[in-house]
């Protein structure tokens, strides 16, 4: 007995210890952590996407809000497509582009940021630049400082950094040198070298937001001229290290336009020496094309009216909310104009609720506001009207399943009691269910009186068309209107709709030796049991005719040699011996492999000279039994592939004559073989590819000999 509670003792206090110490562990991983008696020195104005902070005394990230205080010492970073925006208290804004990271370090007189990655504005204007003497940012070796001022500041591959002082001055300093920088100013650094971009952006500005009407807008790029011998190439991508241009190409001229959708963007030029190949890069900036379009409104729904009987109506205001991160001000007035505000709350979420409005005729908008700081927009909204009624009929109940001239089989009906559901608001105690065979409900089934919100009438119905509908009730009386009414039409046998292979589709050969396994399905439907798959060569399923027994909605028929067929799909009342359903027959055929296209020219290791070309011809021999060609161009670096050219075409050659898209080095080019009919493809053959050189360098010439007229020989 003592050993007994002994052993209990024990598993109660290791039950105790176990439950005590995975709290702790549980409260110290999931708490928010604590700053103490630490005063925030900013806060994150603007984020888009997600944006992170660890404090210094902590080794877990956790996720950022607008309107989010930050600390001493706070590490900042963002994720890809992300962006953040932190105002310090004395007006310092730092901005920082996707796949950054910067830590704030606040002194008495300076401000220090360790910048470890990406990309980042900084600007100290009017007010921030008197409050403490300067901002130092500081990356590896390198120390930047501004007093007042916008620099941008990014990070290349390999550690290279390019800055760029857009109003105001600067001083870096590198390997015991110091450089001073005025505006206009764009350098590169690389360890301990500075070097000049003699490539000048003019716009868009670091950081701008461009903002169009739809859903894309017209960008206008500027650039200092280059000077001549240079062959220019604007590049605008999506991301950073260029591995996907969005946008771009050879350029004449200083200027260029683009159309493009919404999103981050980045952008730069290049510049390739004529004769000698050499590169040069500008630098790097970011913008966003934000769509200033109002905010689409949902609910309430333009001139609704939302009536109630005895306790004020909740209402939901709800929004689409835009693909960025932006904030919202609902506003709820008494008059079209907006001057009579009872509502007036700003949200980052894309819905309201509210139970505060008394009987009477309200207006509703949104204003949206979008980016932070110099980029700030607000987007007015739309105006929308509602009417809160009083009234003693409370709105009916909203039928739910079956929809609206719903098909249902007599056999399914038949295996179980069809259940009717619908929804009713809180004041509604009880229902009332009426089935009936005509529309105007005076030939009724069925009338069932309900709590809850489903009706199983126990009713064997005959081929044809019924209706149904509900009344809310309390007791004997009437407390909403009857529901509109839904057809249901009852159906002594269906048909089953046939998904793959579809109509005179074609399924390619495999590899099996003993024939081709193909899967055959049907449309899913409430009706179980044994279905039948018939498949033949004969139209007519005389001779020849395979059948396999299907629980599901498929099966597969295996070792079909190439040629045509045809299949079908029955579903017998195994008990009557007759077709509950059945489908129609459909043809396809078994194909082999399309052979591959085999290329022309430029041939795999090929090296081409375009100085006096004007065009790029792709040729290749034609497969047989394709009609369609695939074919695609693409640019190889190290960062890996950026398509130049798409096409599909019946011919077998392809002219790139866009020179613009053309440069030196690496390039790719594709085909595949296609056979198609009514714009569907029915078979593909392998991909067939190869790789080439483009040199731009002076049009080589044959040697000439020359010798003497007489030649002596000793």
């Amino acid at each position: 007995m003592k050993l007994f509670r002994a052993n209990t003792l024990a598993l109660a206090a290791g039950a105790l210890s176990i439950v005590t110490f995975s709290t702790l562990y549980y409260l110290d991983v999931t708490r928010k952590t604590s700053t103490g008696r630490e005063e925030a020195i900013g806060t994150i104005t603007y984020k888009m996407k997600t944006s992170q902070r660890k404090y210094a005394s902590q080794v877990i990230w956790e996720d950022l809000d607008a309107r989010t205080p930050v600390y001493n010492n706070d590490t900042i970073r963002t994720a890809d497509l992300s962006e953040a925006v932190i105002k310090l208290n004395d007006g310092t804004e730092i901005a920082l582009t996707e796949n950054s990271m910067v830590l704030l370090s606040l002194s008495k007189n300076e401000i220090d940021l360790n910048f470890a990655r990406g990309g980042m504005i900084a600007r100290r204007e009017g007010d921030a630049a008197g409050a403490l003497n300067t901002i130092n940012i500081n990356t590896g070796t390198t120390r930047v400082s501004m007093d007042k001022g916008n620099l941008s500041l990014s990070s290349g591959k390999e550690g290279e950094l390019n800055l760029s002082v857009n109003s105001g001055n600067a001083k870096v300093r590198t390997g015991g040198r110091v450089e001073e920088l005025g505006v206009d100013r764009n350098i590169g650094i690389a360890g301990d070298r500075l070097y000049e971009l003699n490539l000048k952006l003019t716009a868009p500005s670091p950081g701008a937001y461009l903002y169009g009407s739809g859903r894309t807008g017209a960008v206008n790029f500027e650039w200092e001229k280059v000077k001549p011998g240079h062959a220019v190439f604007l590049e605008v991508a999506r991301d950073s290290s260029f591995r996907a241009l969005a946008a771009g190409g050879r350029v004449a001229g200083n200027t260029r336009l683009f159309q493009l959708a919404e999103g981050i963007y980045y952008w730069r030029l290049r510049a390739v020496e004529a004769g000698t190949g050499k590169k040069e890069f500008s630098e790097v900036r970011w913008f966003r094309v934000v769509s200033e379009n109002p905010t689409v409104l949902i609910s309430p729904a333009n001139r609704a009216v939302i009536s109630y009987r005895t306790v004020l109506p909740i209402i939901t205001f709800t929004w689409r909310q835009t693909d960025q991160d932006a904030k919202y001000r609902l506003r709820v007035s008494r008059d079209g104009e907006m001057k009579d505000v009872l509502v007036n709350r700003t949200t980052g979420q894309d819905r309201l609720s509210l139970d505060t409005f008394q009987e009477g005729n309200y207006f509703w908008s949104v204003e949206t506001t979008m980016g932070a700081g110099k980029n700030e927009k607000k987007i007015p909204g739309t105006i929308y009207s509602f009417q809160v009624k009083k009234s003693t009929l409370l709105p009916p109940p909203e039928l739910l399943y079956p929809t609206d001239g719903r098909n249902l089989l007599r056999a399914l009906m038949k295996k179980q009691n069809l259940a009717f559901t619908w929804r009713k608001g809180k004041e509604i105690p009880e229902s009332r269910f009426e089935l009936s065979r005509d529309q105007d409900f005076k030939k009724v089934l069925v009338t069932e009186i309900r709590k809850n919100n489903i009706a199983r009438p126990a009713l064997s119905l005959k081929e044809g068309t019924y209706y149904w509908r509900v009344t809310g009730m309390s007791g004997a009386d009437e407390i909403t209107p009857p529901s509109t009414a839904r057809a249901v039409n009852v159906l002594e046998k269906g048909e089953i709709t046939l998904l793959s292979p579809e109509k005179d589709g074609v399924v390619v050969a495999g590899d099996e030796k003993d024939g081709t396994a193909v899967r055959f399905v049907w449309q899913r439907n409430e009706l179980r049991g044994n279905y039948r798959l018939q498949v033949s060569d004969d139209k007519n399923f005389s001779k020849n005719t395979r059948e396999v027994a299907a629980s599901d909605f498929g099966a597969t028929v295996e070792g079909l040699g190439i040629g045509e067929y045809y299949w079908r799909v029955r579903l017998p009342d195994e008990a009557l011996g007759n077709l509950i359903m059945k489908s129609e027959e459909r043809k396809f055929a078994i194909k082999g492999v399309l052979t591959a296209p085999e290329l022309i020219e430029p041939g795999n290791g090929a090296t081409l000279n375009m100085v006096n070309r004007d065009s790029l011809s792709l040729r290749w021999r034609r497969s047989e039994g394709a009609n369609r060609y695939r074919v695609e161009m693409f640019k190889v670096s190290d960062g890996g592939r950026q398509r130049l050219a798409e096409t599909v075409t019946e011919g077998n050659e392809f002219v790139l004559d866009e020179m613009g898209k053309l440069d030196l080095g690496r390039f790719m080019w594709s085909i595949q073989a296609m056979e198609t009919r009514d714009r569907k493809v029915l078979r593909r053959s392998a991909l067939v590819t190869s790789f080439f050189q483009i040199t731009l360098g002076a049009e080589e010439k044959k040697p000439k000999l020359t010798s003497p007229r007489v030649l002596f020989v000793k």
